[in-house]
């Protein structure tokens, strides 16, 4: 028999590492995609961590073919020469959420030095603090990326770690002339590895966001790049597009700024980044909900608040009854401009004059699941690690004699909900680490949720939005959960809190890693007509 689940859900709501770390980080979001330094820049990091191990040494090339030095519209080559040749720079920036610091990032660019890999440099530390009632969670995120010294500048090799109260991950990516490696470990333990075919990503998009030269630049550049992702496991687009280009006074000087778009393939919502001459970043953001400002060291590391997970709740005008009740449910939601709150399963939205948004959510089977989704939802990534031993053992326990895939996912939910105590304060990066632990919040819920569906030959993603929390409380607090294909059609599930199919109260903002809701973070009105 199942626990009886409270009519108050703030005990589960929104600990959510992924809505806080795809804010935090979306960065390709996961599974070794920190989208290049880039994205470190506009949301500072992201939760995706494997294995470490010794790369390739010396400005190495991976052929011996002597390639043209690569250009684009926005880095000519003789700047991309000159920037890895001998550009270094040493930032510090505080991390904001709606004017509200909830941490801060240290970017480092410079030529390598004796012991390290290739011949340029990329690191990133970011520290992000969130807090619930009674209890605080900090994350240090650090990132490291390694180039080729000379043309074309391949990447070749990614560190990334994380670290918390609840253990480290760590992850490497190593790229050779025929394919790329992306090895795992979680707490010194090997977890994963993965070979895919080679990359073409060069510095190119790492210097198109933290070293571009605003004098050589003009508005309506545009440049589409490439960059490795590890999650996909494949080289996926970034749209970058000059919006601006002014003189601004800055410290009592006349400086030329240059304001760009970045668009990575499968966002919705494009960051800003506005960059002063000498390829200095100043400000990187999605919106007015996360932004990373150039700060001096002390100020930067200073007046952190964090991340509250009730004061940074949203509220509602009037009190909605119990949610885990609710079937069918009218909202108009106001959001930060230029965002779209998604169609998608389980709601239907439609544009207001004013802006805002008509949001009917329901509780149910909705749109149907076409091929390319339900491929991509069964494949084992990094985070959601369906292929691990353990992950595949413990399915096949659960599911032994389910006879429907109904019956299935009806099994994972409950085995998810009764067997992981819940914590706000947990912060893990893998499935299996979650099962090793059996501990989370509703972040660390879909993660093994999601990752035992796909094991069990279930199409399954991750979502995440905004979930009513209870009269007691009346807000909408930060929530993830899934979503499974069932008779051919995605259902919400709920494993945080044992819904076989989720109640209406789940305000859908994205699927799959989409970090684009940030933007509104802070901006979110609901009322209930």
């Amino acid at each position: 028999m199942l626990p009886a689940m409270p009519t108050t859900r703030l005990a589960l709501t929104a600990g959510d590492r992924r809505p806080l770390a795809v804010v935090i980080a979306h960065g390709g979001r996961r599974g070794g995609a920190v989208r290049s330094a880039r994205l470190l820049l506009l949301l500072a990091a992201a939760p995706a961590w494997l294995a470490c191990g010794p790369g390739p040494r010396a400005p190495t090339r991976l052929d011996s073919a002597a390639p043209a030095a690569p250009s684009s519209e926005l880095l000519p080559a003789a700047l991309v020469a000159e920037r890895v040749r001998s550009f270094s720079s040493d930032n510090w920036y505080g991390f904001y959420l709606q004017d509200k610091k909830v941490g801060h990032a240290h970017i480092v660019l410079r030529p390598t030095v004796a012991g390290e890999p290739g011949g340029y440099h990329v690191g990133m530390d970011v520290v992000i603090r969130s807090s619930s009632p009674g209890e605080e969670v900090e994350v240090a995120q650090t990132l490291a990326q390694y180039y080729e010294g000379a043309p074309p500048y391949r990447l070749l090799e990614r560190r990334a770690r994380e670290t918390s109260a609840d253990g480290t991950s760590d992850q490497i990516t190593v790229a050779s002339a025929d394919r790329v490696v992306v090895r795992a470990s979680v707490d010194g333990e090997p977890a994963t590895e993965r070979a895919y075919p080679p990359t073409a990503e060069t510095v190119l998009a790492t210097l198109a966001a933290l070293a571009l030269e605003p004098a050589a630049l003009r508005p309506g550049q545009r440049d589409v790049l490439l960059t490795f992702d590890g999650d996909a496991g494949r080289d996926q687009s970034l749209t970058v597009e000059v919006l601006e280009v002014r003189d601004e006074v800055l410290a009592g000087v006349k400086t030329r700024v240059a304001t760009l778009s970045q668009l990575d393939e499968g966002d919705t919502q494009a960051a800003t980044i506005k960059v002063a001459s000498g390829g200095v970043t100043l400000l990187a953001s999605l919106g007015p909900g996360a932004v990373l400002r150039l700060e001096e060291t002390q100020v930067a590391q200073s007046g952190v608040e964090g991340f509250s997970m009730l004061g940074d709740a949203v509220p509602v005008d009037r009190p909605l009854g119990d949610p885990t009740a609710l079937r069918e449910l009218t909202l108009v939601v106001g959001v930060a401009p230029g965002f779209v709150i998604p169609d998608g399963p389980q709601q239907t939205v439609t544009p207001r004059p004013d802006g805002r948004f008509d949001v009917v959510a329901h509780s149910g089977p909705a749109a149907p699941a076409t091929a390319a989704e339900r491929a991509a939802a069964l494949r084992p990534t990094a985070e959601l690690d369906a292929d691990a031993p353990a992950i595949v053992a413990l399915t096949a326990q659960i599911t032994a004699g389910a006879t429907t895939d109904r019956d299935k996912a009806d099994r994972l939910v409950d085995w998810v909900y009764t067997n992981l105590d819940k914590s706000l304060s947990t912060n893990l990066s893998t499935a299996s680490q979650v099962l090793a632990r059996k501990v989370g919040d509703c972040t660390e819920h879909s993660l093994l949720l999601v990752a035992l569906a796909r094991a069990a030959g279930l199409p399954a993603r991750e979502a995440s939005g905004l979930m009513y929390m209870g009269d007691e409380v009346q807000r909408f607090g930060w929530h993830a959960w899934a979503q499974v294909v069932l008779d051919g059609r995605w259902v919400a599930i709920d494993g945080a809190w044992g819904e076989h199919v989720a109640d209406a109260a789940h305000l859908l903002l994205a699927v799959d890693g989409d970090a684009g809701w940030v933007a509104t973070m802070g901006a979110i009105t609901i009322s209930a007509p």
